[in-house]
């Protein structure tokens, strides 16, 4: 089965231009990829907007198999597509799911 979390990003682009954002999830720990189910598309922002996302993860139990664990460490990045160096924001935050 798939087991799903929920995040919620606060986003403010403080750029005086627009942008479309997407999101990445690395999780080293993880056995099998931890997939982003939403948003599905890039975010897009005006100048100085600012918005809530919420962030859906999804992950295969297999990916936490052998493991005691109830969480596992993961980084959500969300990226400007146009300038992903200089405008980005990273969360370390944990994956919840249950133990063996």
């Amino acid at each position: 089965g798939e087991i799903e979390n929920a995040y919620v990003f606060l986003f403010e682009n403080t750029d005086a231009h627009a942008h479309e954002f997407y999101f990445d999830v690395s999780a080293e720990e993880a056995k099998a990829p931890i997939k982003i189910e939403r948003p599905k598309a890039q975010i897009s922002l005006k100048a100085g907007e600012k918005r809530k996302v919420v962030v859906v993860l999804s992950a295969p139990k297999a990916a936490f198999a052998g493991t005691n664990e109830q969480t596992t460490k993961i980084e959500i990045a969300a990226y400007a597509a146009d300038n992903k160096e200089k405008i980005n924001v990273k969360r370390r935050t944990i994956f919840a799911h249950p133990s063996e």
